[in-house]
Order: structure tokens, then sequence, then C-alpha cells
């Protein structure tokens, strides 16, 4: 063989693993951000019924043993609470594009209940929808977490991605 066709073998095998090594680092990269964005989408769910939570609380309080709040707090919180419900309402919306599917199917089914929720009690008396509101957010924290870990592959900490990111994830839901 001459020295051109080696070099011309070298340089084509050598383009041929630059192509491969990249096309396989991309197909990663794009895995991974896929499921970076799904875990910041569950955690969003979570804290958007947080505050949501926060918010039916404020207003249970104001009915039910006549609080009475600074105006600023109060305002504060129900900003957080409408922004939470937006949320809410776009993951329902945006579905399996955004969210796991079975968290998709957990946050379709809360906000169609929380609808219904709305419509129990008399005009001149909210708490009964207050109260309601509440039990299906407290069922949604206790199912949405458990469903989001399990789709996304976090099984206690253990086995691949998720034995990294499992600490992160816990500390994103308790905030």
């Amino acid at each position: 063989m001459t020295w051109y066709q080696q070099l011309l073998i070298s340089l084509s095998t050598g383009v041929v693993a630059a192509l491969l090594t990249t096309w396989l680092a991309l197909a990663r990269f794009y895995r991974e951000r896929s499921w970076q964005k799904r875990f910041d989408s569950c955690a969003d769910v979570i804290s958007a019924l947080h505050d949501l939570d926060r918010m039916e609380e404020l207003w249970l309080n104001e009915r039910m043993f006549d609080h009475e709040y600074l105006p600023e707090y109060r305002a504060d919180i129900e900003k957080h609470g409408e922004q939470a419900l937006r949320s809410l309402r776009r993951y329902a919306d945006l579905g399996p594009l955004a969210l796991p599917a079975s968290v998709s199917a957990a946050v379709q089914a809360f906000m169609r209940d929380n609808t219904k929720a709305a419509t129990v009690s008399e005009p001149s008396d909210f708490v009964p929808a207050i109260q309601l509101t509440r039990q299906l957010i407290s069922d949604a924290l206790e199912t949405i977490p458990h469903l989001a870990a399990t789709s996304l592959g976090l099984r206690n900490g253990e086995g691949g991605l998720g034995h990294r990111i499992w600490p992160t994830f816990v500390n994103r839901l308790r905030e």
C-alpha cells in the first residue's frame, strides 16, 4: 500500500469514528434533556399544587375562622395560587407532551375533579367547595410524586441516572 492510500484509509476511518461519536453523544444529550424537562415539569406541578393549597387554606381560614390577613400577604398568596392554577391548566392541556403519561393523567383528573368541586356549594357558602378542593389537592399530592418518581425511573435512589438525581428531586418536592 502506498502512503496516500494509508492516509486516505486513516482519514476516512477518523471521519466515520467522529461522526458516530457525535451522533451517539447528541442522542444521549437529547434523551437526558427530555428527561430533565419532564422532571422539571413534575416538580412544577407539585409546587403548583402546594401554592394552590396555600391559597385554599387562606380562604378557608377567612371564611370558617374569621382570620384576617394583611392585604399584601393575601394578595401575594392569591397571586401565587392563580399562577399555580394557570400552570396546572397548562400541564393538563399539554398532557403527555410535557409530563410522563401517568402524571399527565393524574393532573387531568385533578383538574376535572377540581372544576366539579367549584359547583358543589351554594354561591353564598364556599366552605364545602374549599374543603373538597383541599381534599383533592391532598390526594393529588399523595399520588403525583410517587407517579413522577416511578415514571422517571427514580426508584428510591437505585440504578442509572436516578441515584444521582433522587436527592435533588426529593429536595425540590419539599420546597
